[in-house]
């Protein structure tokens, strides 16, 4: 009587197999977040440098007098700051958050290729023991199922032991 257990492969057919890729491309896929990060840092540091220089301003405004008559006015006028300890202090402080936003990201990345690098080990390792038991496997399990077919058909064993056996070799 023909025995099936689950999934379990027939002698003489090849286990299914997929291709793992050598390497990823992590960069393109983590890149784009990597440089809008540093891309705002460097904009908030152009941000402290522009507040430490002076500022100019020149407008125009329209003043009505008590007989409805037009009288524009100019003004221009200049802002500058009068300390510049607190403006150095957010530039060093830009310096140091665009530097601490290039150690994460290359940290990011260190981390993702050791990773990657663990799972490609780990499915080199499941391959070569799939080409093991593919090479050696087969060839053991169709004797061993011949054997116990031979056994059950000359009375040797018995259902059970037949079946004990058929899931051993499947096992």
């Amino acid at each position: 009587f023909p025995v099936t257990i689950g999934r379990c492969v027939e002698p003489g057919q090849s286990m299914a197999r997929y291709n793992f890729p050598d390497t990823i491309a992590l960069e393109q896929y983590y890149q784009p977040y990597w440089d809008a990060q540093m891309g705002l840092q460097n904009a908030r540091q152009r941000v402290y440098e522009q507040r430490k220089k002076p500022a100019f301003t020149l407008g125009i405004v329209n003043n009505v007098d008590p007989y409805n008559r037009f009288l524009p006015n100019a003004y221009f006028g200049i802002k500058t700051p009068i300390s510049s300890k607190t403006y150095k202090a957010q530039i060093e402080a830009g310096k140091l958050e665009i530097y601490l936003v290039k150690l994460r990201s290359e940290q990011q990345l260190r981390s993702l290729r050791a990773q990657r690098n663990e799972i490609l080990a780990q499915a080199t390792a499941a391959r070569n023991g799939l080409d093991l038991l593919e090479t050696f496997g087969n060839a053991q399990q169709k004797a061993m199922l011949e054997a116990a077919e031979a056994e059950r058909q000359t009375g040797a064993s018995s259902p059970f032991e037949y079946l004990q056996a058929v899931s051993t070799v499947f096992d």
